[in-house]
C-alpha cells in the first residue's frame, strides 16, 4: 500500500498541471477600477489556487467586449447587463456568471463652464437641450441610459447631439481639454474627480436623483461578467473554479483590513495624471468602486429588469428568460 502513495501523490500532481493549463482571458477597462477583483485573482494568486491561468486583456468598451467575447479572443466579458442581454436576445451565446457591479454606476457630468441650475431630471436636462452628450460608444450602457433619463423627462435622443467618447481618461480629456461635449454619461472616477479636484461638475447620480422606476428595476445586476455558453457546457468546472477564484478576490478586496494594500495594488492602473487631489480622487474613486461591486451576487429579479427595460424600449424583439440568462451556478 506504501507503494501507491507516491503515485496517488503523482495523480494530484498532474490533476493540478492540468488545472493550470486552462487559461482564462478577462477584459478590464484601462485606468479604471473597473473588473478589480479580475486583477486582483491574477496578481495574488486566486486564479492560480483555482487552476487558472488569468490573463488580463484591455478592451475599453461593453459592446467591444461583447464582440470579443463572441468572437473567442477573451473568456471573459465585463460588460452592462444591458448589452449582454441584447446580444443574447439577439443570438450570442453567452452566460452571465458573476456580478461586476450591483448598483447603477453612472453619473451625469459636466463642464465647469456649462451653467446648471440643478434639480430634478427633467429640469436639468431641459437646460442641456441641444447639448452634446459624451457616452463610451454609441449603444452602450452610457447611452442607452441616458436616453431613459431623456424620456423619463420628456424628451428624445435628438434633442441633444450624441457623440462618442471612449474610456473615462479620453473621456475627461473631450470634456475638460478639448471641450468636444458639454456633458457626459460615464462611469468612475469623471464622478469623484468633479466632487473632489472641481476640474469639472457633477450634476447627478444615484445619490442625488430618483432614476426612473424603468433603471432602479435594474439595481443589483448593473454589470456582469460573462462567459460563452460553450465554455460553460463544455467544462462547468472551469466555470466553478472561475467563480470560486472571483469570490476569493472579491472578499479580499472587500475587507476593510486590506483597503491600503488594494490601493497599492490597482494604483498604478488608476492613473489620474495632473488631476489636482490626485490621491484623494483615487482614494474616493476606490471606496466608491468597492461599494458598487458588493458581494459578487447576481440579483436574478435585477435580471429581469434588465430584459424588461430592454423590451420596453423597443431594444430587443424577444424576452430571453433569465434562467437562460445567468448560469445556474452562478452566486
Amino acid at each position: 500500500m506504501r507503494k501507491l502513495v507516491p503515485f496517488a501523490a503523482f495523480l494530484l500532481s498532474l490533476a493540478f498541471t492540468a488545472h493550470a493549463r486552462d487559461k482564462v482571458v478577462i477584459q478590464q477597462y484601462q485606468g479604471t477600477y473597473g473588473n478589480a477583483a479580475a486583477v486582483v485573482a491574477a496578481k495574488l494568486g486566486m486564479c492560480e489556487r483555482n487552476g487558472l491561468d488569468c490573463e488580463i486583456k484591455y478592451i475599453n468598451s461593453g459592446p467591444l467586449g461583447l464582440q470579443a467575447l463572441v468572437g473567442k479572443s477573451i473568456d471573459v466579458a465585463f460588460v452592462g447587463s444591458d448589452t449582454l442581454v441584447t446580444g443574447i436576445a439577439r443570438g450570442a451565446k453567452i452566460q452571465m456568471v458573476y456580478a461586476g457591479y450591483q448598483p447603477l454606476t453612472l453619473s451625469l457630468v459636466a463642464r465647469n463652464d456649462v451653467p446648471l441650475q440643478k434639480g430634478s431630471i427633467r429640469d436639468t436636462l431641459q437646460q442641456l437641450k441641444g447639448k452634446k452628450i459624451g457616452v463610451t460608444l454609441r449603444g452602450a450602457q452610457t447611452e442607452l441610459h441616458f436616453v431613459s433619463l431623456a424620456s423619463a423627462a420628456g424628451m428624445k435622443a435628438s434633442d441633444f447631439t450624441i457623440v462618442p467618447v471612449g474610456g473615462p481618461s479620453t473621456a475627461y480629456t473631450a470634456l475638460t481639454v478639448g471641450k468636444s461635449v458639454d456633458a457626459m454619461m460615464i462611469m468612475n472616477p469623471l464622478k469623484q474627480i468633479c466632487v473632489v479636484a472641481k476640474t469639472c461638475q457633477l450634476v447627478f447620480d444615484s445619490d442625488t436623483v430618483d432614476w426612473p422606476p424603468e433603471l432602479r428595476a435594474m439595481n443589483g445586476g448593473s454589470v456582469a461578467m460573462a462567459m460563452r455558453t460553450e465554455t460553460i457546457e463544455s467544462n462547468p468546472d472551469l466555470a466553478r473554479r472561475f467563480i470560486q477564484a472571483m469570490s476569493e478576490a472579491n472578499a479580499w478586496i472587500r475587507d476593510t483590513k486590506n483597503r491600503a494594500a488594494v490601493t497599492e495594488l490597482l494604483a498604478p492602473s488608476m492613473t489620474l495624471g495632473e488631476i489636482p487631489d490626485a490621491d484623494a480622487v483615487r482614494q474616493a474613486w476606490l471606496d466608491n468602486d468597492i461599494a458598487q461591486m458588493g458581494d459578487g451576487k447576481l440579483s436574478r429579479p435585477a435580471i429581469q429588469g434588465v430584459v424588461d427595460y430592454l423590451a420596453g424600449q423597443g431594444l430587443i424583439d424577444t424576452r430571453p428568460a433569465v434562467s437562460s440568462i445567468v448560469y445556474s451556478g452562478a452566486p
